[in-house]
């Protein structure tokens, strides 16, 4: 952690399936599973667990936390509020990316009021043994965060892998159009990162008039391409996800500002709030709540997360994010 070492008599696992990589520590004296009185006081924990299983995580890490302790939680689309209910202490909640694994992630921390200057501080030190640390002070951007960092790599193998296709049914070998993605994404990754430049300078620097560059970037550029719905689309899913993880549910609201209903009851909930169909539009995202009575069903609650379905696409969930029910 920047030229320091963490003391692995200091530390300690908790987690019910060791990996060999985490036993092979134990050599070096990090304590394996430890009951709360072998672990004496804890000053830090880290909670690293996949969002669904926390809760009963979070019942069993209970036992190790005091007033004292600071909780840093890596968990995606978990709340501060939620990591104070399950867990306790002085909460810092972060979401860090898939580049951690080679020290070039971005991570976007938060911190609870109760977390001290010393707390954040040796929060930031962990978290920067992974890349690059920024804080804000509104827990409410952390979907957005989630959404471009948390979510982005993903965008980016993707890009490398399309990229790799189109070689190929271009008619390279599928080695060389894989290398050529690859190293095109990596290099391009890397002068981004070099360069006092911003990136929409280097797209242009790449551009010429009228050329092929420039045609498949207003394919790119254009709807539903990367301009359109994709980061949009995946800052919706992370904010639903997080208010599921918090048991919140009944009211919902559409995203979508074309749409001007405020607030709509969902069935089971108050007044049965209908859907109607936009034009000849058939995916669900262009399905939106309105007030009126007509319409192509009633809403209704799916639970236990409170979100809403459509009866006229019922596989599908309606683009609406969930508030608080009024009968909780």
């Amino acid at each position: 952690m920047a030229g320091r070492r963490l003391d692995p008599r200091r530390v300690a696992v908790v987690d019910p399936f060791i990996s060999p990589e985490i036993t092979a520590l134990a050599a070096k004296g990090v304590a394996l599973n430890p009951d709360v009185t072998s672990a004496g006081t804890v000053e830090t924990m880290v909670v690293a667990v996949k969002p669904q299983m926390f809760r009963e995580a979070g019942a069993r890490l209970k036992a190790f936390v005091s007033g004292k302790t600071s909780v840093v939680s890596i968990m995606a689309g978990t709340t501060i509020a939620s990591l104070e209910e399950v867990i306790g202490g002085a909460v810092v909640r972060a979401m860090p990316n898939t580049p951690a694994a080679i020290s070039r992630g971005i991570t976007v921390a938060v911190a609870a009021k109760n977390v001290s200057a010393a707390q954040r501080a040796v929060a930031d030190a962990l978290l920067r043994a992974t890349g690059s640390v920024e804080w804000v002070e509104d827990e409410g951007l952390m979907d957005a965060v989630t959404a471009v960092s948390g979510s982005g790599p993903a965008y980016v193998f993707l890009l490398a892998e399309e990229l790799a296709r189109a070689g190929v049914e271009a008619g390279l070998p599928e080695a060389l159009a894989t290398k050529l993605a690859r190293e095109t994404v990596a290099g391009s990754g890397e002068l981004l990162h070099q360069s006092e430049f911003p990136s929409a300078t280097l797209r242009q620097n790449v551009t010429s008039p009228g050329g092929t560059t420039v045609a498949a970037l207003g394919v790119l550029m254009g709807e539903p391409g990367l301009r359109g719905q994709n980061v949009t689309s995946a800052r919706r899913h992370h904010r639903r996800r997080a208010r599921r993880a918090d048991g919140r549910a009944g009211l919902a609201r559409t995203d979508d500002p074309r749409h001007r209903g405020g607030d709509a009851a969902v069935e089971g909930f108050g007044e049965v709030n209908r859907c109607r169909r936009v034009g000849k539009a058939k995916r669900a995202h262009d399905l939106y709540p309105s007030r009126r009575n007509g319409g192509h069903g009633a809403l209704r609650l799916c639970p236990p997360y409170g979100t809403a379905r459509c009866r006229y696409a019922p596989s599908r969930l309606l683009n609406i994010a969930t508030l608080t029910s009024p009968r909780a």
